[in-house]
């Protein structure tokens, strides 16, 4: 009796020790496996977190880039502007300039004293004026 309980006592230690064993190796299993469950929800928080801040630095990139668009198109505009009444200035200052030339050589030309229409003159004196004559007795 005594040899079977030490037999007993024996395997009771052996069992004690096997489940002890058993214990540790299920709890290091346990927690691998929720060390690795953690690790991938951290992993799947950090990619959608980059995918929200890629999307909000693209959308600030899409703003930006509309912006200077725009402004491209204001300076484009303006240098249009620009042209256009440098353009018309010049054109406007040749005309005036053209002007002045004719009217230079128009100066000089002798101008007949008596108006003109074609080779008609357009006053002549009826010398009876108002029933008092002029007396000249031409064409003025």
């Amino acid at each position: 009796m005594n040899s079977a309980l030490q037999n007993c006592c024996c395997d009771l230690k052996t069992n004690v020790a096997d489940l002890k064993y058993t214990v540790a190796t299920e709890n290091c299993a346990d927690r691998q496996a929720l060390n690795e469950g953690i690790r991938d929800v951290i992993a799947n928080n950090t990619a959608n977190t980059q995918a929200i801040l890629d999307k909000l630095c693209q959308q600030e990139l899409d703003a930006k880039n509309e912006v200077i668009a725009n402004l491209r198109t204001q300076l484009n505009m303006a240098d249009l502007k620009a042209s256009q009444t440098a353009q018309n200035a010049f054109i406007a200052q040749g005309f005036s300039d053209e002007v002045d030339a004719l009217y230079n050589r128009l100066n000089n030309c002798p101008v007949p004293s008596t108006p003109v229409y074609g080779r008609t003159p357009i006053f002549t004196c009826n010398q009876n004026y108002n029933g008092c004559g002029c007396g000249c007795g031409n064409n003025f």
